[in-house]
Parts: structure tokens; C-alpha cells; sequence
């Protein structure tokens, strides 16, 4: 497996409100991460995107994917 390298970035999480990392490469499809909330997540413009957009006879759309990633963060401690 390769290595994911973390980036620290302006987004914040739909849930927590809380800094969001972005993953190069991303993880299955998700390219963002919540180190609060241990999940594979979208945006908060991203989840609100989504939900606004939900096609006919769905029931709705997965906006994260709990996930603990073990990161090691360069001033030894998370953003």
C-alpha cells in the first residue's frame, strides 16, 4: 500500500464544525478525513451539495464512512 499524505486545509466538517485534512491520494473515494470524528467525509459544501441533489426514489446519500487512520502528524499532535 502506498504511503497517504495528510495536508491541513480550510475545510470544516459537516458534523463537528472542527478542521478537515485532505488525503493525497484519497482513501476509496473519499478524499477528506475528520481526525475528531474518525471519518471519511465529504465537505460541508460538498454534503450540502449532495443532499440538495438527491436523485428521485432515493433515500438519501452517505456523507461519511467511519474510519480511524493512523496518522502521524508533523508537530506531533492533530491540527
Amino acid at each position: 500500500m502506498e504511503d497517504t499524505l495528510v495536508y491541513r486545509t480550510d475545510e470544516n466538517c459537516w458534523k463537528c464544525g472542527r478542521p478537515l485534512v485532505r488525503l493525497s491520494p484519497g482513501r476509496d473515494g473519499w478524499d477528506y478525513y475528520c481526525p475528531y470524528c474518525e471519518m471519511l467525509t465529504l465537505t460541508r459544501a460538498e454534503a450540502a451539495h449532495a443532499l440538495a441533489n438527491v436523485e428521485e426514489g432515493a433515500t438519501g446519500v452517505v456523507v461519511a464512512v467511519q474510519a480511524k487512520l493512523g496518522i502521524v502528524w508533523d508537530n506531533g499532535k492533530q491540527p
